[in-house]
């Protein structure tokens, strides 16, 4: 059939975030909405394991799928990919003026050269925050996070808890 169930599960859109009510009964579904997930898909800033609530996400979707069904992408990866792109349309606008107005092709050789600097220092700087991930997930622990609402503490840990 044409119709199938949502694809995308957005923790700041599917859970309520303003009413406390309807957000704890968001939590609480919130293996249910995973458990229809095959691929949680993190996008990784250095802030992602500091907050609890992701932290539970994870720990929620880890009791229900192996870990090899997390793919985690530091955020650093798609502003390369982005600026790789810009680079490219600049290079291209580039040799094509240079092209019209003075005929001038071997000039590209060195626009690509530069191109290729400039990528390897953006990709040198996402595999420096690969490494930056790695040192902190093996130094994580549940305890340094932080919540916004110290209230929802002793829910979240009893909830991991739950889980293990």
């Amino acid at each position: 059939p044409c119709w199938r169930d949502p694809a995308v599960f957005l923790d700041k859109t599917c859970i309520h975030q303003e009413d406390p009510d309807r957000q704890r009964e968001g939590i609480r579904k919130l293996g249910a909405f995973l458990s229809h997930s095959r691929t949680m898909v993190v996008c990784y800033t250095d802030l992602y394991l500091t907050k609890l609530w992701t932290v539970y996400e994870i720990a929620t979707f880890l009791s229900l799928w192996p870990v090899d069904h997390i793919k985690i992408i530091p955020a650093s990866v798609p502003k390369a990919v982005y600026g790789f792109l810009l680079l490219w349309y600049v290079y291209d606008l580039v040799s094509m003026i240079l092209q019209v107005l003075f005929g001038v092709s071997y000039v590209d050789f060195f626009v690509v050269i530069g191109l290729f600097y400039i990528m390897c220092k953006m990709l040198r700087r996402v595999e420096r925050g690969k490494v930056k991930m790695l040192e902190r997930l093996a130094g994580f622990d549940v305890r340094r996070c932080k919540c916004a609402s110290e209230a929802d503490r002793p829910f979240v840990y009893a909830n991991i808890c739950l889980l293990m």
